[in-house]
């Protein structure tokens, strides 16, 4: 399973420790909302689960359920500037129905 998250996104994810005496791990959801479309969750967890699948991508611990393995393989997730002038995560997964690859 392959997820990578960019230099930038790694620095404001590590923005939102506030518990660095334990180990942490961060916690990577994928659910479907009501127009079948994917909506991405992450926070930071103590715990894995026994049904948890964890990697380590630039320096950080991602856990995930095994069941999210094959919609999470391929995963990109950045912070970048949007159009708006604002700063956002965002999450670009080729298993995503309506992933649409950018040009830029």
């Amino acid at each position: 399973m392959a997820i990578t998250i960019t230099d930038s996104a790694k620095t404001q994810i590590l923005k939102s420790l506030t518990n660095d005496s334990s180990e942490q791990f961060l916690r990577l959801d994928i659910r479907l909302n009501n127009k079948d479309e994917f909506h991405y969750l992450f926070g930071w967890d103590d715990t894995k689960k026994i049904d948890d699948i964890g990697f380590k991508t630039n320096g950080l611990t991602v856990i995930t359920n095994k069941e999210k393995e094959d919609i999470t393989d391929g995963l990109e997730i950045d912070y970048v500037l949007l159009e708006s002038g604002n700063f956002n995560f965002i999450f670009l997964n080729p298993n995503d129905p309506s992933f649409i690859k950018p040009t830029k």
